[in-house]
Formats: structure tokens, sequence, C-alpha cells
């Protein structure tokens, strides 16, 4: 059975979500690198909205099934983010992307190494 390009992109795209990525401001990096690596714990909504600033924020956007995978949405927000003139510096280290979709928010805290850190809200 022959599938057309527009079946094919509705069956690829699962769902809508809202994007927002989060880059510690240069002056409260130190505060920002104790709270993760010292203390650690993951930013609160108050610590994001203190001590860091949001420097992409999408409206709903189609997420193909793919971007599940984690490696693979934080590559494609890379891209976006290092391609934006509101970025404080390129996607790193203590940066969190939240992705909120059907009522439910999770944030990815990025750590050094490319590691990083599912955090369910």
């Amino acid at each position: 059975m022959k599938c057309s390009l527009y079946d094919y992109v509705i069956k690829e795209i699962k769902t809508m979500a809202k994007i927002k990525v989060y880059q510690a401001k240069e002056e409260n990096m130190e505060a920002v690198k104790n709270i993760i690596d010292v203390e650690e714990q993951n930013p609160t909504a108050e610590n994001l909205q203190n001590l860091y600033a949001c420097v992409l924020d999408t409206e709903d956007m189609a997420l193909p099934e793919s971007y599940i995978e984690e490696d693979i949405l934080i590559d494609s927000i890379e891209v976006m983010v290092n391609a934006s003139q509101s970025k404080i510096r390129d996607l790193g280290a203590y940066d969190v992307i939240e992705v909120q979709n059907k009522g439910k928010k999770t944030q990815i805290l990025l750590l050094a190494d490319e590691e990083y850190e599912i955090i369910e809200g």
C-alpha cells in the first residue's frame, strides 16, 4: 500500500509541544554551578526565573515521533539556540530545556561532557 507524503508526515507527528530554553545569566553562573554541582539540586522554577534568561520560547510546534529520543531533541534544539540572536552562549552545561505538552512538563538539565538529566514536572 502506497503512502502519500502527507500521510507519512501526519503519522510521524506525534504531538504538539511548547519548548523553552533557559541559560544561566553570566552574573549568576557561580550560583547556578553551586546549586547543581555542590548542593546537587535541580534548578527550581524560582531559580529559572531569577538566575536564568529564557533564550528560546516557541509556540505549539509539531514534534515528530523521533523527538521522543532525548538526544535527537537536544541536537535539534541546539541548532535553534545556536542560531538565535537572544542566546547568551551556545547551548551547553547548566542550560535547561523545558518541553510542555498535554499539560505535562519535562525539563532536561544539560550537564558537562554531553550528559543530561531528565526532570519530570
